[in-house]
């Protein structure tokens, strides 16, 4: 046998043996996995002999713990502390540990065993548990240490969990709670906007105090008072300034222009600190900017930001924008600190503003130099001046040392075995553990290992951390492909719009469920879902249907088609209503046509306003992705409408084709 064929063997067995090692591997995980869902079946049955014997059976298994904690946790109320202790030192690196620590705790707590709640806790941000531990303390003989943390508790907006009261009762009868402290929280709850509370707190108030408390909250009620009765805040007090300013500002939310007014005669009848005097310059300047009043923009000009200041800085241009005074903008672009200068979005609308003033030169030299990347901005800047979208992509590179030294995290292990049984929440809990101390190498190996396991919303999120944002096959995967180019051309619209939507929306995390409800890939509110299927001529989905990625898609891709033919078939209000509303939308429309960049650069909403953004930048990306010549931002955004109704509007302009063609 010649020297080239034993090499060409040996070569062959070697990738045998990797190979059926790997098949092997794959096998004893699967009858593991099998084995792991019987015992944990056995231990609700309360076959205690059977799930140990298979617990025995799987200690090499990564999700063997997952087994000592459903175990320990049945017997909580029953365990020795010594127990408990031994499962947290052993699982330390898993966030069950915290998980267990939390139980046990809230059960020391039902049973009064204080001791042994402090010999547990640990320090954290759950004010629940921080108000256990006080009252843990002052069970204890601990009590001094405990009063001086207790300010901390009370100052605070809002009312605290329940818990707290034992500890703030205590706190009060020995004497801590001061007239100050009352009347510095009842000041926080003012500013929270929970009048209630100040009223329940008025009690802790000297009797000739409260007064002052009841005229604070006839001034929420009546804020015109700080200009119509200013008798009633003759005397002094401390808290006046406090009052005459929230009553401003309360009145500045109903009529901007009389709150001005009001505010010329409250300083000229009050004193007030030269610090609260800019306070509300500020405050009623952006209120007048929001309502677009006429003389928003020179009220807006007598106030000079501070450095750290970009909301007054950042409403300035807008302003300036919204009544097409590009000198001002343009003044009040070079005026921002040199680190918001150099953004994207003040780039562009320097740039814009240059142009609009005649110095096309310079114009185009912004333009040109914004044009290189790949973004929004960087789109409209390259349409602009005609260049091309920068998409090549730039897939990640990463070792194979890194990656098999992610790969065989114990923590990356447990999860990447519980994504193999659906269990999506502990899945992320145990990557977003094992994840938290890695370094950009080992993110980026992490990254990689997601997306070969089709966990797209980790690789996403985790390569995000790193700041790579070149290797677009991972950043915009191409998930559900048949499903998405199905559905979105069954409406009428384009799948890359409908995957940019998803990628926004969820980030392909097919169980996301937002604070407000809304749920699944497409973040679909149930009440519309419904509302969608019923037009569909369907039976109206349960809300965990729409955790099923057909379903979702399919429900979002025709909302989606219906509120872009109520808004005249406009892509750009249609995103915006996906993410505010339709009613929202249609009233941010304009009184006359507006281009549709400055359209969005003045949506109320900084919310929608990034969505809008991203959504448009994300729809050519994905088109691209999809094989497709991207659609250039500017074919997108055409000019938005006056305040016509949309529907109308778009009737209108195809009877003008029509008529056009004719001719």
């Amino acid at each position: 046998m010649t020297m080239h064929r034993q090499r060409f063997f040996s070569l062959a067995l070697g990738l045998l043996a990797i190979w059926l090692s790997a098949a092997v591997g794959a096998a004893n995980l699967e009858r593991q996995r099998a084995s792991f869902l019987e015992a944990e079946k056995a231990l609700q049955k309360g076959q205690k002999a059977r799930f140990e014997q298979l617990s025995a059976s799987l200690r090499d298994y990564p999700l063997h713990p997952y087994l000592d904690y459903q175990s320990l946790r049945r017997d909580l109320k029953l365990a020795s502390p010594e127990r408990v202790r031994a499962f947290i030192s052993d699982n330390a690196d898993t966030p069950l540990a915290d998980r267990l620590r939390g139980l046990w705790l809230s059960q020391l707590a039902r049973q009064g065993r204080w001791s042994t709640y402090l010999a547990f806790y640990q320090p954290t941000d759950s004010t629940l548990a921080r108000c256990r531990q006080l009252h843990a303390m002052i069970k204890t003989g601990q009590a001094d240490k405990a009063y001086a943390d207790v300010p901390d508790i009370w100052l605070h907006g809002e009312s605290q969990p329940k818990e707290c009261d034992s500890v703030l009762d205590a706190w009060r009868a020995a004497g801590g709670l001061t007239q100050t402290l009352v009347w510095q929280r009842i000041e926080l709850a003012f500013a929270a906007g929970q009048w209630r509370l100040a009223r329940y707190l008025k009690r802790y108030l000297d009797t000739d105090e409260r007064p002052w408390v009841d005229l604070w909250l006839r001034t929420h009620r009546e804020p015109g008072l700080v200009q119509s009765h200013p008798d009633l805040f003759a005397k002094q007090h401390p808290m006046r300034s406090a009052i005459l300013e929230h009553g401003l500002k309360q009145l500045a939310k109903r009529d901007p222009a009389r709150a001005i007014d009001a505010w010329r005669s409250v300083r000229s009848r009050f004193d007030f600190p030269n610090s609260d005097s800019a306070r509300v310059d500020r405050h009623l300047a952006l209120a007048l900017a929001r309502d677009g009043h006429p003389d928003a923009l020179a009220y807006l000009a007598r106030i000079e930001p501070r450095d750290d200041d970009l909301t007054l800085a950042e409403t300035r241009i807008r302003t300036a924008l919204a009544k097409e005074d590009w000198a001002a903008a343009l003044a009040w672009i070079e005026a921002l600190p040199p680190k918001a200068r150099g953004l994207e979005r003040w780039g562009y609308w320097r740039a814009r503003a240059l142009g609009e003033l005649g110095r096309d030169d310079d114009a185009r030299s912004g333009f040109e130099d914004l044009s290189r990347e790949r973004s929004y901005y960087g789109f409209l800047a390259a349409d602009r001046v005609g260049a091309s979208y920068h998409l090549d992509p730039v897939r990640l590179s990463v070792g194979a040392e890194p990656l098999a030294e992610v790969a065989a995290d114990p923590g990356i292990r447990r999860a990447r075995e519980l994504l193999a049984l659906d269990r999506l929440i502990d899945a992320r809990r145990e990557w977003h553990h094992a994840t938290a101390d890695m370094d950009k190498t080992q993110l980026q190996a992490a990254s990689k290992l997601a997306q070969s396991w089709g966990w797209h919303d980790r690789a996403i999120f985790t390569l995000a951390r790193t700041q790579y944002w070149d290797d677009l096959e991972l950043r915009f995967p191409l998930e559900h492909r048949a499903l998405v180019e199905r559905l979105a051309r069954s409406q009428g619209l384009d799948p890359a719009w409908v995957y940019a939507v998803v990628r926004q929306e969820s980030a392909f995390v097919k169980d996301a469920r937002s604070s407000a409800g809304a749920l699944g890939l497409m973040q679909l509110m149930p009440r519309t879902a419904r509302s969608v299927a019923r037009k569909l001529g369907e039976h109206p989905p349960r809300s965990r249907d729409l955790f099923r990625p057909e379903t979702n898609i399919r429900l979002g891709s025709a909302y989606l088609k219906r509120i872009f033919d109520k808004l005249g078939a406009h892509p750009v209000l249609a995103t915006a209503a996906y993410n505010a509303g339709l009613s929202r939308v249609e009233s941010w429309l304009p009184d006359a046509r507006l281009d549709a960049d400055l359209w969005v650069e003045l949506i109320p909403f900084r919310e929608t306003r990034r969505y809008v953004e991203r959504v448009l930048t994300y729809t050519a990306i994905y088109q691209d992705r999809l094989g497709t010549q991207p659609t250039r931002l500017s074919k997108r955004m055409q000019p938005v409408g006056s305040r016509m109704p949309l529907a109308l509007q778009h009737s209108e302009r195809n009877a003008e084709k029509a008529s056009s063609s004719r001719s």
